[in-house]
């Protein structure tokens, strides 16, 4: 599933650096070579033990990224269903922002969804139309990295308001924010 998800972005060219952690565990040798073999130039990092979640995951790959260049954090259960000129229009309507997500209109509980009124995510919960499909972008990754640091609270079941990054405190972004609906723009 792994690899087909990582295919299914269609960004395997050399000035895309793919960044896979996986967890430490008996398959992690025969997995690492697969990855390897499908993307020759990636980076893989193996995280002893269980994670608090996505975001602790995410964080601890920072010293394999460059501060100043654009982060794409990408679930890695889910195939996405694009076409390159789709997959091409939605990273340029990114760029246009600091950072962004990608979304459908949904309201089935096996997705999460953006609070559009306080800015969290909000794990299998329909609190709104706007469903996450796992692609969290950053044009610069210590954006990424600070906010993680600073702003969310590290508790267990894993980051409290991940990745409620895109807002401050008080409800407004620190930075230009965009919601990417990616089937409204599709239609």
């Amino acid at each position: 599933m792994l690899v087909a998800s990582a295919r299914s972005l269609k960004l395997n060219s050399p000035e895309h650096n793919f960044i896979f952690v996986i967890p430490e565990n008996d398959f992690v040798d025969e997995l690492e070579e697969r990855l390897k073999s499908e993307f020759p130039e990636c980076r893989v990092l193996r995280l002893a033990g269980v994670s608090q979640g996505a975001a602790e995951t995410a964080v601890s790959a920072q010293g394999f990224f460059p501060d100043n260049e654009e982060l794409l954090i990408a679930n890695c259960d889910q195939i996405m269903a694009w076409s390159d000129e789709s997959r091409d229009k939605v990273f340029t309507k990114l760029r246009e922002f600091d950072a962004g997500i990608v979304t459908i209109s949904s309201n089935d509980p096996k997705h999460s969804y953006l609070n559009l009124d306080t800015g969290e995510i909000v794990e299998k919960e329909v609190v709104s139309d706007q469903a996450l499909i796992g692609l969290h972008y950053w044009k610069e990754a210590k954006d990424f990295v600070l906010r993680m640091m600073t702003a969310a609270t590290f508790m267990a079941g894993g980051y409290k308001n991940y990745p409620r990054v895109y807002k401050n405190n008080d409800g407004k972004c620190n930075k230009t924010c965009a919601i990417w609906n990616h089937r409204e723009e599709r239609d």
